[in-house]
């Protein structure tokens, strides 16, 4: 007995070009996973900042003093908003309002 002839045009046809989109973000999204989790985020900290040797973005004024003391010198906020900064013997602390937004390793004398 001899097969039937396939007939191609009763067929469904797929369509794949979800099904690579699909594909497309979860390899997009295993290749940034590390790169985010590589960078520091507002509720990350640097790995100098994580133990300690400056402050972290999101920090009030108050938790500064509380872990690192008073301040060298500081120069009063200018601008809108307004930008602040802190003087310490080997890092810059730069506030906006009350809350840090970078710190900074120095290697001279605070100008």
């Amino acid at each position: 007995m001899i097969p039937a002839p396939l007939n191609i045009a009763n067929t469904t046809t797929i369509n794949v070009m979800p099904t690579l989109a699909v594909l497309f973000f979860i390899l997009a999204a295993g290749c940034a996973m590390p790169l985010q989790a590589a960078g520091t985020t507002d509720q990350q900290t640097s790995p100098k900042t994580a133990i300690g040797i400056m402050p972290h973005r999101g920090m009030s004024m108050e938790q500064v003093t509380q872990h690192f003391g008073k301040p060298e010198s500081s120069v009063a906020a200018v601008g809108t908003p307004p930008i602040s900064r802190w003087h310490y013997d080997g890092f810059i602390v730069y506030f906006e309002n009350n809350r840090v937004i970078n710190s900074l390793m120095t290697t001279g004398s605070p100008d």
